[in-house]
């Protein structure tokens, strides 16, 4: 008959985990329903089958809260053809898997630093051409402005 899987994927937490042991991120029943568990909205992921025994969590957006080991329980459900029933196996743990983060500083403010330079340069050269125009085409036509070697001496008696 058909084989399919309840599988749950759990974070290892740094603490003793009080109150009935460790919240499952996502898990995925027998019949393909997939659930993110209620208790762990912080941490984004999801699960993919891969093939027909491998589940595959993503995390996504990771963050350094994410640090930790990771790891899954399957239990096999086997299905009874004559019977049309479903029959359940026993559970499996995989070993932990380690999940580190390491932020690059650089990497990580490159980008903002960019916008930030290229803003402060188009804002300059910006202003230095409103000056430009407004002092050539504003400044050059007023009477007051002339310059001095223009006006006439006059004499006083």
């Amino acid at each position: 008959g058909d084989v399919s899987f309840d599988v749950h994927w759990f974070q290892s937490p740094a603490q003793a985990v009080e109150n009935g042991g460790p919240v499952p991120l996502i898990s995925v029943d027998h019949l393909g329903v997939v659930k993110k568990s209620s208790g762990n909205e912080s941490t984004e992921c999801s699960l993919e089958r891969t093939d027909g025994n491998t589940f595959v969590l993503s995390v996504h957006r990771t963050q350094i809260r994410d640090t930790g080991e990771y790891y899954c329980t399957a239990k096999p459900w086997y299905f009874s053809p004559a019977t049309g029933l479903w029959s359940e196996g026993r559970e499996h743990t995989s070993p932990p898997i380690m999940l580190s983060i390491k932020l690059a500083l650089w990497d990580s403010l490159k980008m903002p630093v960019l916008y930030g330079v290229i803003a402060a340069v188009a804002v300059g050269a910006l202003s230095i051409l409103l000056g430009l125009l407004v002092a050539n085409c504003c400044l050059s036509r007023n009477p007051l402005h002339t310059p001095r070697s223009k006006l006439m001496d006059l004499e006083i008696d």
